[in-house]
């Protein structure tokens, strides 16, 4: 029945499916949104992986969480608001029925759509904001299947809204430009990263994994890992790094005096940095 009445509401005209998808409230600000990572195991293997020296793509040792596990977290989280993140979030084979269960009335969703996307979103009950990434690196990732799938899940009921698609610009992509051009004729912006750094005002040298310094880390964001834990960053969250654990009713910033300043991620682009082992020397955002 509920999937009959899918197929029904994607044939209702685009204003209405429009309107129908925008009467949510509005989210939580988009920087203050808690960042889920279900699993740390991706479908794809990208040789420019932001945490490539460190994702061993066997999910870090960690133990995936029950669904009803997921449910109870994500629901004492603060905020009307959650993104799932990963790795590859939909490999989480319960991911449709903790999306469909939290009270969060607007969920994010960052994937590769590089699967059955239509098998995926036909088992939600929820509409989610889809953020798409395109690998041409991978086996079998072409423009055509990505815009395909892209068309695929726009028209889906349950896709409250597709926010972006982006690329990198590395040799192992191939032609960007042609790409780029592809996505156009298709009536889609493919927005183009030129490395995976590009928003990171503490990089390349937090993330060259050569020289490590002592500093001061503010990171603003709740990051739960995979065992529902909540870490200080991105980087220490991949590792499975103890000392990055905060407690999950802290409100105020985390602070942390870290020594692996050169091994971050650059996901953790907002963090603001001290450092303390050359006190003139200052980075932040």
């Amino acid at each position: 029945m509920l999937r009959t009445l899918r197929k029904l509401l994607r044939r209702l005209p685009a204003p209405v499916k429009k309107a129908a998808r925008t009467v949510l409230p509005a989210p939580t600000p988009y920087d203050k949104v808690p960042r889920v990572y279900p699993v740390l195991q991706c479908n794809l293997r990208c040789p420019f992986c932001s945490d490539g020296l460190d994702y061993d793509k066997s999910h870090m040792g960690y133990k995936p969480l029950e669904a009803a596990e997921w449910i109870r977290i994500i629901d004492a989280l603060p905020g009307d608001a959650v993104i799932f993140t990963g790795g590859e979030p939909t490999l989480y084979q319960a991911l449709p029925e903790v999306i469909n269960a939290i009270r969060q009335k607007t969920v994010y969703l960052y994937t590769s759509l590089s699967y059955n996307v239509e098998k995926f979103f036909d088992r939600l009950e929820k509409p989610v904001v889809v953020f798409a990434s395109f690998h041409p690196n991978n086996k079998g990732v072409t423009a055509d299947r990505i815009i395909a799938n892209v068309e695929t899940v726009k028209a889906h009921p349950m896709c409250r809204h597709l926010a972006n698609i982006h690329t990198i610009n590395h040799p192992s992509n191939g032609d960007i430009e042609a790409h780029r051009e592809a996505f156009t004729a298709a009536g889609l912006d493919l927005d183009v990263h030129e490395d995976q750094f590009n928003d990171n005002d503490n990089t390349p040298a937090a993330c060259d994994h050569k020289n490590l310094r002592t500093v001061r880390c503010v990171f603003d964001r709740i990051i739960l890992g995979p065992d529902g834990k909540r870490y200080i960053c991105v980087s220490k969250m991949i590792r499975n790094v103890a000392d990055g654990l905060v407690p999950m009713d802290q409100r105020e910033a985390p602070e942390l005096i870290c020594n692996e300043f050169g091994r971050c991620s650059p996901c953790d682009e907002v963090a603001k940095i001290t450092f303390l082992d050359e006190p003139a020397v200052r980075a932040s955002r």
